[in-house]
């Protein structure tokens, strides 16, 4: 690749030893990708402090990072940890273990991380405009950055998305070239979108089809909800690996079909009805008896999420077979104890988590659940995988659900 001065500077070690080989890291990155240059980034989404993910050798770099005095030069922000900060106590984790989480939580800040931990970086900040270029990890986050917010990303891993945040650089090839982005499969959609549930549904079926192509939408009426979009988006890169699409005259790359298509050719036609939808509900059959886990929030609730959840489960009792669980931000959280919802959630038996990935702590003893019920097609398969009778349904069908313990 060409470097500039500045970066051959990073390279060469006059900037420490740490970032030369963070940025020899990029380097051989971009080499391999078949990159011409470096650009600047400004936005950084990691998930180098996620202790179930790292282990004590994540602890370490972190440490070992922030003990050179070295600052990240991005605006960086981290997917969830493995530890609600807070409430670490009652969630059952030991003392040793939350503390190792917190150590690499706490040198994660003194390089300058912004200490929100969440899979919705939008949501509290992190949100790179239309054109610039980022450096996001979480595949449901890497999707709609590139699709709704219109940044240029490519998918990270912690090490890479730690060396873009230290040096603000990261090898320009993927979804920061033109050519990448345009669209490749039509989606006809030839059904009405009636529920949040059916953007769910959408994003899996569309994205097992063909796999990590970049689709353009039709037929998604411009008033959709970001609470809806997040659902597909988070579908989508979990079914098929998917981390770009448009959505015709709603999407900002997208305000024509032609635009979305940027002169490239259709090479696939899907057209999406009711019987397509019902292909993927119908893989997750509804448990009847058994402990159930019910769990909203993959990716975080949004703050409409946390009210229509309070609205849905205010006066009624969670079911003594069943856990409840909304995940989301802390910021969040805070908000929904100040609007009143996280008392009435609490009242009813079930919880707000936050900082927290449902499915990367220890907090959460799988084994004790026979069946899940969720509103998240990612959550849905997870469970899945782990050997779980899993339940895809709305949000409504979910608290219900928790209400009646079947």
């Amino acid at each position: 690749m060409k470097l500039t001065q500045d970066e051959k500077d990073l390279l060469s070690g006059k900037k420490g030893e740490i970032v030369a080989k963070l940025m020899d890291l990029l380097v051989k990155m971009g080499d391999a990708r078949g990159a011409e240059e470096m650009v600047d980034v400004y936005s950084v989404h990691a998930s180098t402090v996620i202790l179930e993910f790292t282990g004590y050798p994540g602890v370490e770099l972190m440490e070992e990072v922030r003990d050179t005095g070295v600052k990240f030069k991005a605006f960086t922000t981290v997917d969830p940890i493995s530890i609600d900060i807070e409430d670490w106590k009652t969630l059952g984790l030991s003392k040793d273990y939350a503390e190792l989480q917190l150590r690499s939580v706490k040198a994660f800040g003194e390089c300058g991380g912004v200490g929100e931990y969440t899979c919705t970086p939008w949501l509290v900040g992190n949100v790179p405009r239309r054109g610039q270029h980022a450096a996001w990890v979480e595949t449901s986050a890497v999707i709609f950055a590139n699709s709704m917010l219109g940044a240029r990303t490519n998918r990270h891993v912690d090490p890479s998305a730690l060396a873009v945040a230290i040096c603000g650089k990261t090898p320009k090839y993927g979804f920061h070239l033109d050519e990448n982005r345009r669209g490749e499969v039509l989606v006809e959609v030839k059904t009405e979108l009636a529920e949040i549930i059916d953007y769910t549904a959408l994003g899996a079926y569309v994205a097992s089809k063909f796999g990590p192509k970049v689709y353009v939408f039709e037929g998604i009426p411009q008033g959709v909800t970001m609470e809806s979009l997040i659902r597909m988006s988070s579908a989508m890169s979990t079914w098929g690996n998917v981390a770009m699409y448009h959505i015709v005259g709603v999407t900002p790359d997208a305000p024509t079909r032609e635009a979305a298509f940027g002169g490239n050719k259709i090479q696939e036609h899907l057209v999406v009805g009711r019987n397509e939808l019902n292909t993927i509900y119908d893989q997750f059959p509804r448990a009847k008896k058994g402990k159930k886990l019910v769990v909203i929030g993959c990716p975080h609730c949004t703050l409409v999420d946390l009210q229509k959840i309070a609205r849905l489960i205010d006066g009624k009792k969670v079911h003594e077979s069943v856990d409840f669980w909304a995940l989301s931000s802390r910021t969040n959280k805070i908000l929904a104890r100040q609007n009143g919802w996280l008392q009435s959630i609490e009242k009813a038996g079930g919880r707000i988590v936050a900082d927290m990935c449902w499915f990367c702590s220890p907090s959460l003893d799988f084994f004790k659940f026979e069946s899940v019920a969720t509103d998240s097609a990612k959550a849905a398969i997870t469970a899945r995988q782990r050997k779980r009778v899993s339940t895809l349904a709305s949000t409504e069908d979910c608290i219900d659900i928790a209400i009646k313990g079947e």
